[in-house]
């Protein structure tokens, strides 16, 4: 087995990507911030080869994210632009779908690859 060339996933992204393997390791998940402050994220199919269209997820962000495996879920994390760290949880995280929407994270978090990381 090697390496490919790289691919072009399209889009615009504003901070660095956060990338990590769907909760149960088939696929890969892209996440960014979009020129619309908002997190949008890709998944690749089994291969790797193919990835889906940027998938908003919306929300304000002033950074990048961090996105982690938790069980069988999958949670991406990022600072809004008030400065609150927020997280939204996807429930089939194999697939990186059934998100619940942004929620602000406890205070005492001490940074969004902590938090995603179930920390």
């Amino acid at each position: 087995t090697s390496w490919g060339a790289w691919r072009r996933l399209g889009g615009t992204a504003t901070a660095e990507p956060a990338l990590t393997a769907s909760a149960d390791g088939s696929r890969l998940v892209a996440a960014v911030r979009g020129t619309d402050g908002a997190a949008w994220i890709s998944v690749a199919g089994p291969d790797a080869a193919t990835w889906s269209s940027w998938q908003f997820r919306g929300g304000a962000f002033s950074s990048g994210f961090a996105v982690a495996p938790s069980g069988s879920s999958l949670v991406l994390v990022g600072y809004g632009t008030n400065g609150q760290l927020y997280r939204n949880v996807a429930t089939v995280g194999a697939n990186a779908t059934g998100w619940g929407g942004w929620v602000p994270v406890p205070a005492g978090a001490t940074s969004p690859a902590v938090v995603a990381a179930g920390g």
